[in-house]
């Protein structure tokens, strides 16, 4: 039986419509990935502070690991890694208290100065900027507490 005269165009719509829909999250396997990923980050970020790690880690080439990770959270596996560790940063400057040589061997950079530079990147702030205003320090006129 011959198809009828508009199926065809129907059908060539409905597969145009089938592109323009959003895509999912992304594969099973993608999701596998990114919480695996996100695993090992939680073990890992303290001393590995590259992406190209924890694709080999995993079994996979960095650019599949970076994908699988932005699917799921929009960010690249280095940007997902970076706001991991200055989170972290972020508690040990608010709760902990503590310096920024003391934050830089907790996170694993090689010194204050790197870690400095590292938090004002990640956030935009300085360290003991950030540090003040989230333990609601008011300074004097020295610049210290009081």
């Amino acid at each position: 039986m011959a198809a009828q005269p508009g199926w065809a165009a129907v059908e060539r719509i409905a597969a145009l419509l089938a592109r323009l829909r959003p895509r999912e999250a992304g594969t099973e396997g993608e999701n596998r990935l990114f919480l695996a990923f996100r695993e090992r980050v939680e073990t890992d970020f303290r001393e590995r502070h590259d992406a190209e790690h924890y694709a080999c880690a995993l079994g996979y080439a960095p650019r599949t690991l970076s994908r699988a990770v932005k699917r799921a959270t929009g960010a690249t596996a280095k940007a997902y890694l970076v706001e991991r560790i200055a989170l972290e940063a972020k508690r040990l400057l608010a709760h902990d208290g503590l310096t920024s040589a003391a934050c830089a061997a907790a996170l694993g950079l090689t010194d204050a100065s790197n870690f400095s530079v590292f938090f004002r990147q990640a956030t935009g702030e300085r360290p003991g900027a950030w540090q003040r205003a989230a333990v609601g320090t008011v300074t004097g006129p020295s610049g210290r507490p009081g």
